[in-house]
């Protein structure tokens, strides 16, 4: 469906469930948002200290992420980062 439909995807869940399936989707979705965190946190581990300019090329052109979901990652880690001019 998606190659017939053209869409570019980042996450695909081919979970089957039953009646309930909305709610083991919504755990898949939480935890691929808790991954991405992740992902600002292991490359700013490795590569650190970090520029927005060096978070976008990595995770918004290597990885394909959206820099608005970016920016929101990196404001939901709080205090465990800070920002580098």
């Amino acid at each position: 469906m998606i190659d017939y439909l053209g869409l570019k995807v980042r996450h695909v869940d081919s979970t089957e469930t039953g009646g309930s399936s909305y709610i083991v989707h919504v755990a898949h979705a939480a935890e691929a948002i808790a991954a991405g965190r992740c992902s600002v946190l292991r490359y700013l581990a490795s590569y650190g200290p970090a520029t927005w300019a060096n978070l976008d090329y990595w995770l918004t052109e290597g990885l394909s992420v959206p820099r608005r979901r970016l920016r929101t990652w990196v404001a939901e880690l709080g205090d465990q980062v800070t920002e580098v001019m």
